[in-house]
């Protein structure tokens, strides 16, 4: 049974969102002296059951790399869209900083869905962007930030909560990175080229897959079943867990290579904008009132 509250706490969790720089901000991050990364990138400890059932100290086991006198954190993107997940790290860890990047709710589902498709993932049964939105309840809900962060300004003071806006990181990276630094309190002078370069780019590595039917079939039958009665008796029985690992271990990770199309997507559409951007309307607003910055941009 896991604990509550323990002796040590780590100093900063990154939450989210996914698609939005996570991997930007852990290369920026992990470069800094002052501050040492849990020795697994994504560690999903409070977002997964199973991993939650292993203890507090099953968690704290990836930061036994570091130094005591560094900044210890961890970043787990889909810890902002998971229900609960606030609550239990406050529970754990009721003054740890927390970080959150943002990204037009409309780029962050369209880069979800490309990579997810680029990667082999369950989104290659659809035929386009749009089809699959509207059998993927996640593309959308993933891009309701305000709905998320509400769990997390209940649990924490807003002192300890940062966030970070994608178009910023993209205008000025380096403002931004120092600004994260202060926040952490550590060396804000302190200078890296991860601060200035693209990190974990979409379409610069690829999926493949070892027997070419395998995944493509299982990914239509979850589409099929999911929900059902059979899809319930295949989670309780673990038998779904084993065939997702299977999938898992049926893909190989392979460079890109110039001339390679497989993992080039058409460019959104004005027409898409205007078809998705008013279903996050409501949101970006609440968002605006939460942040206290104007997002019209995002709804132009």
């Amino acid at each position: 049974m896991t604990t509550m509250t323990t002796t040590w706490s780590p100093d900063f969790i990154g939450i989210g969102a996914m698609k939005a720089a996570t991997y930007w901000l852990y290369t920026c991050l992990e470069a800094h002296p002052e501050i040492c990364m849990s020795s697994k990138k994504e560690v999903h400890f409070f977002n997964v059951p199973t991993n939650y059932r292993k203890g507090i100290k099953w968690y704290e086991s990836f930061f036994s790399n570091c130094d005591e006198m560094t900044k210890r954190g961890e970043i787990t993107p889909v810890y902002l869209s998971t229900p609960g997940v606030a609550r239990l790290i406050h529970q754990h860890y009721p003054h740890v900083k927390l970080i959150a990047s943002l990204r037009h709710p409309v780029d962050r589902a369209y880069s979800h869905y490309r990579f997810n498709v680029i990667r082999k993932g369950h989104m290659t049964v659809y035929d386009s962007f749009e089809d699959a939105l509207n059998q993927e309840e996640e593309l959308v809900a993933e891009g309701m930030y305000s709905k998320q962060l509400k769990e997390y300004y209940d649990a924490f003071p807003r002192k300890n909560i940062k966030i970070i806006l994608y178009d910023d990181i993209q205008s000025d990276p380096g403002a931004v990175i120092r600004d994260l630094f202060t926040f952490l309190e550590v060396d804000n002078t302190f200078a890296h080229e991860s601060a200035t370069e693209k990190r974990g780019v979409t379409g610069k590595k690829k999926m493949e897959y070892k027997l070419p039917l395998v995944n493509p079939i299982m990914y239509y039958m979850r589409g099929r079943i999911r929900g059902g009665v059979l899809d319930k008796a295949l989670t309780a029985t673990g038998l779904k867990k084993r065939l997702l690992t299977l999938a898992q271990k049926n893909r190989r990770l392979v460079e890109v290579t110039a001339d390679d199309r497989s993992t080039r997507f058409p460019p959104l559409t004005d027409d898409i904008y205007a078809k998705l951007t008013p279903i996050f309307a409501k949101d970006i607003k609440e968002l605006e009132l939460i942040l206290g910055r104007d997002l019209q941009s995002w709804l132009d």
